[in-house]
């Protein structure tokens, strides 16, 4: 276990809040395999149903959140394509409908990049798994690095790609205000959603299915992580609550978000009505607190010190799962097996 105090080391350079907007069209779909075909090198088609459980709390404020983020759940299909690796690091690209449709199609397809973990002789292994949100960067390059890093430790990755990110960008998105609080609310089901599609998987350990959230990608994974406890473990690196409040007063990429809204004429209070829907802190008592993990830099220029303790407080989490890193936003990435070991280790207990 890495104590708050162990680690004097800078973590991972990555962005915030900026793009979350569209990608490719729905798959054709055919018949259901049998399970035994469902590996990274063959193409297959299935069909299953979301888990989703009962979003129910006390709270009155949480509730008025999950009755915002919670769909129907349905059955639905899900598609993979092997790809080359000449021109793509991952084995395969898996495609199910998004839960919370945005209208546009490659948006809807929601897209996990299947990251498979392999033994000495080159066969997929039966093993735990991690579905990656990734940061704000289009080339998600620190979401890439970790899933190769799981892989190569034995663990199947999944990166999600959000909204207008890798597979799913689309010329079609619009730049309307509410941009950033749709595409928010969709990915939040995509991540919960890609728990059920990666359950299916007869190689992955259904029973230990972790969450991971960088930057950007750590506010959605926080509020999926939160809806119904359906994943085994959750781990939000460099990331906090109070959305509104980084949008208003942080710098840099949230500094261009804020230019980008005030030009669409939504400042001061417009912007907290905007992001409340999808504020962590209001539903992060639901984590697990034994099964959470946050990793934070103490001189992250982008997400206040503040914000990241408040998320912590808000999720009860004791010092020895909310671990501080010497680091600011963007240094610091050589240190990151320190966190990928830990994270493995908590995937497999």
């Amino acid at each position: 276990m890495i104590q708050r105090s162990a680690v004097r080391r800078p973590l991972a350079g990555i962005l915030l809040l900026s793009g979350l907007i569209a990608a490719t069209g729905q798959p054709t779909f055919a018949q259901p395999p049998v399970k035994d075909r469902i590996i990274p090198a063959r193409t297959w088609t299935l069909k299953t149903r979301d888990s989703l459980g009962a979003l129910d709390d006390e709270n009155a404020g949480a509730q008025e959140a999950l009755d915002g983020l919670r769909w129907k759940p349905s059955d639905f299909r899900v598609s993979s394509s092997p790809l080359q690796r000449e021109q793509d690091e991952a084995d395969a690209l898996i495609r199910f409908p998004s839960p919370v449709p945005c209208g546009i199609e490659q948006c809807d397809s929601a897209s996990l990049h299947w990251y498979a973990a392999r033994g000495d002789d080159g066969e997929v292994l039966e093993a735990p798994a991690v579905v990656i949100v990734h940061e704000s960067g289009s080339r998600q390059t620190i979401g890439r690095l970790f899933a190769r890093a799981f892989r190569d430790k034995g663990v199947h990755a999944f990166l999600l790609s959000l909204p207008n990110y890798g597979p799913r960008r689309s010329p079609d998105s619009p730049a309307t205000p509410d941009a950033l609080l749709v595409r928010m609310k969709q990915g939040i089901a995509d991540a919960r959603r890609a728990r059920d599609v990666v359950a299916e998987i007869p190689a992955v350990d259904s029973q230990h299915i972790g969450l991971q959230g960088i930057s950007l990608g750590g506010f959605v994974a926080t509020t999926a992580g939160s809806l119904d406890g359906a994943y085994h473990a959750v781990f939000i690196m460099l990331s906090g609550g109070d959305l509104a409040g980084i949008i208003r007063d942080g710098g840099d990429v949230a500094a261009q978000v804020r230019q980008r809204l005030a030009q669409a004429g939504i400042d001061g209070d417009a912007i907290e009505k905007l992001a409340w829907p999808v504020e962590p802190l209001r539903v992060a008592h639901r984590l697990n607190p034994e099964r959470t993990w946050m990793y934070t830099a103490t001189r992250d220029q982008i997400i206040p010190r503040d914000s990241a303790m408040r998320l912590a407080e808000a999720a009860g989490l004791a010092e020895s799962h909310h671990v501080m890193l010497a680091a600011d936003h963007y240094t610091g990435v050589i240190y990151y097996p320190i966190i990928l070991n830990q994270m493995i280790e908590q995937l497999r207990k």
